[in-house]
């Protein structure tokens, strides 16, 4: 599994909303950021 899929899925278990708003890897970056998650 790739790091961006296991991203998804630790967002998808919190809130499946934010994967779905999420359009691309950007945007979901933006919200691990502010979610709070570390990232590379």
């Amino acid at each position: 599994m790739s790091e961006v899929e296991e991203i998804y899925e630790a967002v998808d278990d919190i809130n499946p909303d934010l994967v779905e708003n999420a359009s691309d890897l950007e945007e979901l970056l933006e919200l691990l950021l502010f979610l709070g998650f570390p990232t590379i």
